[in-house]
């Protein structure tokens, strides 16, 4: 498998762009966009997520993802806490908060 983020963001931009109201689509494209490091990019998805589907644990995750990616291993746990807090079962936010400790 490749890490080909820029494509998988232009694909997901696409996407987005089709379905707007859609909030679920905005967690997909804001990770690839995290993992091109533009940070200014995967913010304003995540903004758009928040206005689009308000607050769920995928917010959350995503939240604490950009936070540990920027070395904020203290808010990224907080974060996945929110997550744990508004849907116990979601089992990535388990994965990330072992392996951010």
């Amino acid at each position: 498998m490749t890490d080909n983020y820029p494509q998988a963001s232009a694909l997901l931009t696409d996407v987005v762009a089709a379905k707007p109201n859609e909030a679920s689509l905005y967690y997909p494209l804001a990770l690839s966009l995290i993992n091109e490091k533009k940070t200014d990019a995967a913010n304003q998805m995540i903004q758009q997520m928040v206005t689009t589907g308000g607050s769920s644990p995928q917010l959350h995750i995503l939240l604490g993802r950009a936070a540990y990616d920027q070395g904020n291993s203290a808010k990224a746990i907080e974060e996945l806490q929110s997550a744990l807090s508004l849907d116990n079962k979601v089992l990535l936010a388990h994965f990330y908060r072992v392996l951010f400790i």
